[in-house]
C-alpha cells in the first residue's frame, strides 16, 4: 500500500522585511501579526498574481498588501525586485491608521 504524501507549495519570491516595517509588526496584537505572516507567506507563493481586495496596487511599483483579523486590519508596503524578491517597507496597523 502507497501512502501519497501532500507536499507544502513552496515560496517562488523572497521576501525581505525592513528593520522599522518589522519593529511595526511586532508592536501590532499577537492575532494581526499572526495574519500579516500568513498574508506574506501567501504573497511569497503567488507574489503579483494576488490583486485587489487583497493587494492594491498604489502606483510606481508601491503595492499594498491588506491583512485583516480579530484585533484590527494592517497595511504592509512592499515591491517586487529582481530575481524575485519582495521587500516589505512599512507596515500600519490599525491605531497608526486613524491618525
Amino acid at each position: 500500500m502507497s501512502h501519497k504524501t501532500m507536499t507544502e507549495p513552496q515560496a517562488i519570491f523572497t521576501i525581505s522585511i525592513l528593520k522599522q516595517a518589522l519593529k511595526a509588526i511586532q508592536k501590532m496584537p499577537r492575532t494581526l501579526q499572526e495574519e500579516i505572516y500568513f498574508d506574506l507567506e501567501d504573497l511569497s507563493l503567488y507574489g503579483n498574481t494576488l490583486k485587489e481586495p487583497k493587494v492594491r496596487d498604489l502606483g510606481n511599483g508601491l503595492k499594498e498588501l491588506r491583512t485583516t483579523a480579530q484585533d484590527g486590519i494592517a497595511r504592509s508596503f512592499f515591491f517586487f525586485h529582481i530575481q524575485k524578491r519582495i521587500f516589505v517597507v512599512h507596515a500600519l496597523g490599525s491605531v497608526d491608521l486613524c491618525l
